[in-house]
């Protein structure tokens, strides 16, 4: 399997590179809450759909760079 054909831009229609995303559980072992935004950076198709995500402090430095699966992710605020 090349690299390539496991990457894309956009695989989902809901969710494309650059777009913000809530973070819909917190991620308390590398500092985020739910609710956090953050932008996506990179789609993953294989070996399943999922999402690497760069959420970025007031400041401008990067907080977190991590790999989320769809589900724990959302193009809306989180609800409560």
């Amino acid at each position: 399997m090349s690299r390539s054909s496991s990457l894309s831009t956009s695989a989902d229609p809901r969710l494309a590179v650059g777009q913000p995303v809530y973070l819909r559980e917190a991620l308390p072992q590398i500092g985020l809450e739910r609710g956090a935004i953050g932008a996506v950076v990179m789609v993953f198709t294989r070996p399943r759909l999922a999402y690497e995500v760069e959420f970025v402090g007031e400041d401008g430095a990067t907080r977190a760079l991590t790999t989320l699966l769809p589900k724990q992710i959302s193009a809306t605020e989180p609800a409560g």
